[in-house]
Parts: C-alpha cells; structure tokens; sequence
C-alpha cells in the first residue's frame, strides 16, 4: 500500500501546549502540528482511503481504514521531501505520522511497527512526503 500527504510535516513532540485546568496540568501538541494532524485525516477521507466510525469514545477508533488496520508487524518505509535544508528531525516527524496513521485506522497501534525506515531528501518546490512499501 501506498500513501502519499502533501504539506509541510510537523513534531507532535516539539513546541507543546502546557495548560492549567483546576488542579490537572494539560499538555497538548503545537497548534501547527493540530492544524497538519487535521488537513492529513481530512484528506483521506476527501480521497476515500478512510471513513468515519461515528465513534466519539477515546477507546474505540473515530476513522476505519478502507484496507483494514494493520494488527500485526507492520515495515513502514518514509520518504520525506523537504524544501530548503530539511534540518527537521527526522524521528519526530516519523513519530507524528505513526499516530495520525493510527488515527485513521491504518494502525491498530503504532507499537506493532516492527521496522521502519526513514530517509529526508531536500527538495525544491512543494514539499511532499511519501509512506510506501507497507507490508
């Protein structure tokens, strides 16, 4: 299976939100990282590769993959093409990826991964990433 998300990628692990409610100390991902965690689920829905639950509850998925969820040792290769430098870690971004992958449903969970590979190239023009070569 191939998948492919254009846009620029973002750490779910850098520039975090730290919030007060009452007592409970809230931390959440950067708003950039919301913002691509968001445009990346819409789009697969847009293009048919998941669909709705219309599940709300934080135990059972929100999203169905239209290839089913991968459950068992899942190989990811990653391609990530960067304009500029590409001075991004590379491990955070893959990081931010599996969970929006588990989020759509593609992943049962992302500690099933069992080998991933992941390479940065810098590009000119639109930035793109590329997921290819699960097994």
């Amino acid at each position: 299976m191939k998948l492919t998300i254009y846009g620029r990628p973002f750490s779910k692990k850098n520039s975090r939100q730290i919030f007060r409610r009452g007592s409970f100390v809230v931390n959440v991902p950067s708003e950039a990282y919301q913002r691509f965690e968001k445009e990346s689920i819409q789009k697969f829905l847009d293009e048919g590769l998941i669909e709705s639950t219309g599940l709300e509850d934080k135990k059972e998925p929100k999203y169905r993959s239209k290839f089913g969820t991968f459950t068992e040792k899942v190989f990811i290769n990653y391609t990530f093409y960067l304009k500029g430098l590409g001075n991004q870690d590379g491990d955070n971004i893959q990081a931010g990826i599996n969970d929006i992958l588990e989020m759509a449903g593609f992943l049962s969970n992302d500690r099933n991964m069992r080998e991933w590979h992941g390479k940065i190239a810098c590009a000119g023009g639109d930035v793109k990433q590329e997921y290819r070569d699960w097994e």
